[in-house]
């Protein structure tokens, strides 16, 4: 069951018997929370970061930051921190789940 909380961020009821102590709420970090983290621009910079991910069918984060760190794409915008703050930002791409 799901409910907001006060601050806009999800709360989550779990009911887990079988356990030795019952923990009826988990705490869930919403991508606007982690946004608001960073400015603007640094925002923009992880989103040409994720589409880039994209465009390069999803590699790993170290081999996406390889990528990145050692200039493999020539005239490439993209910074490796770009790379870390869309990771934080929008957590691991689908298909690298």
């Amino acid at each position: 069951m799901f409910c907001r909380g006060t601050l806009g961020s999800l709360l989550l009821y779990v009911n887990n018997k079988s356990a030795l102590f019952q923990s009826n709420v988990c705490f869930l970090s919403t991508v606007e929370t982690n946004k608001a983290n960073f400015r603007d621009r640094e925002v923009k910079g992880a989103t040409v970061a994720r589409k880039l991910s994209r465009l390069l069918l999803h590699p790993s984060e170290t081999k996406l930051q390889d990528i990145l760190a050692n200039n493999r794409i020539t005239n490439n915008p993209v910074m490796p921190a770009d790379g870390k703050r869309a990771e934080f930002i929008w957590g691991r791409a689908i298909p690298d789940l």
